[in-house]
């Protein structure tokens, strides 16, 4: 990602991420995540590591609803989110 800035922050921001998902009921799966990115402050000293787990439910073939939450496993990441989703498949 080429982060274009005028703060003096890092410009290019490397991510990558880890995932897994289980089939728990047939209409049901959870999700793990660990996720990892290059801190924009140039001077930190440590990059933000995150990890998350979710719910994804599909009452229908076209249709997923999903909940998650993410907490941040260092200082440089935010300490909790919480997310929330929709997918429509046409």
């Amino acid at each position: 990602l080429y982060n274009r800035n005028s703060l003096d922050e890092e410009r290019n921001i490397f991510k990558g991420s880890a995932a897994a998902v289980l089939k728990v009921l047939p209409k049901a799966r959870v999700s793990v995540e660990l996720a990892a990115e290059t801190n924009r402050d140039k001077r930190a000293s440590s990059h933000p590591l995150i990890s998350g787990f979710g719910l994804i439910w599909s009452p229908d073939p076209y249709l997923d609803l999903d909940a998650g939450v993410r907490y941040g496993l260092n200082s440089a990441a935010p300490d909790l989110g919480l997310l929330a989703g929709l997918t429509l498949r046409l």
